[in-house]
């Protein structure tokens, strides 16, 4: 057991690399945003102004941060939406808290749309969520908020969280015990909570909101299989599914870039 846990605490360490790059490099101006959590935890963002009060806020991946999603910003700029990203607790220049942030990113997340809410969109503009893998996750957990009118998933969320974090670990095996022990030292670690899964599905459930899935059919982390299952319970009339051929995890717009911004254009221009 204790061979288990060092293995997998090596396994699941969050690399909190700050990047060198910000929406300068872009051509695009910005501000620094920064918000502190009740447990004292700062958040650390940009906010990039489009001429509009419409908003999407993004949702960066595990061990990403919100520099690697500058070509992303560049795009919805130019389409005339602002944007706001922060980097995750542990990740980026926000705060290190440790890795036990599954159920703490949630709260995070309710935190920044109420604040992008009541200081950019200023109650009047439109907030599409942008997720992706754990980000899709935030998201969909965040879907059911009130303000919120759109969600766009990429390459998540995991329903099926065991496989993920088994493959994760490439620790993949049908051994009961082996499985029991692995994914208790996971929990252990990351803080994951199965009820905050069920309230996920519940959102898609009983959602309204236009929904776009977005995943690769060589996902090898999150199954493309797992997003349909949802896309299928998703009770939403204004719902899409694309499946992008030959793509893997977080690899869409690299393997078809003129199709997933076509996708995304129509979802921002007729769907929302």
């Amino acid at each position: 057991m204790l061979g288990r846990m060092t293995y997998l605490r090596r396994v699941f360490k969050i690399t909190h690399k700050k990047g060198n790059k910000s929406p300068q490099n872009y051509e695009m101006d910005y501000e620094n945003l920064q918000i502190c959590m009740k447990d004292n935890c700062t958040l650390k963002g940009w906010f990039v102004e489009a001429d509009s009060f419409n908003t999407v806020i993004i949702f960066h991946n595990l061990n990403g941060n919100k520099e690697k999603y500058l070509k992303r910003i560049k795009y919805l700029h130019n389409i005339n939406w602002n944007v706001v990203i922060f980097d995750l607790r542990s990740h980026g220049e926000s705060d290190y808290t440790g890795i036990r942030i599954f159920h703490k990113v949630l709260e995070d997340g309710m935190n920044i749309i109420n604040y992008v809410f009541n200081n950019i969109a200023q109650k009047k503009g439109k907030i599409v969520l942008y997720g992706f893998s754990i980000g899709a996750y935030i998201a969909s957990s965040c879907m059911s908020m009130e303000m919120v009118n759109g969600i766009i998933l990429d390459s998540g969320p995991a329903i099926n969280i065991k496989e993920a974090l088994f493959k994760m670990a490439g620790r993949v095996t049908t051994n009961r015990i082996d499985r029991f022990l692995t994914f208790q030292c996971v929990k252990l670690f990351y803080g994951y909570r199965q009820k905050d899964i069920k309230k996920l599905i519940n959102n898609f459930r009983h959602t309204d909101k236009a929904v776009l899935f977005i995943h690769g059919d060589r996902d090898e982390f999150v199954i493309w299989k797992d997003t349909r299952k949802i896309y299928d319970i998703c009770n939403s009339k204004n719902k899409i599914y694309l499946l992008i051929k030959g793509s893997h995890h977080l690899t869409n717009d690299i393997y078809d870039l003129e199709k997933y911004e076509r996708e995304l254009s129509d979802f921002f221009n007729n769907v929302v």
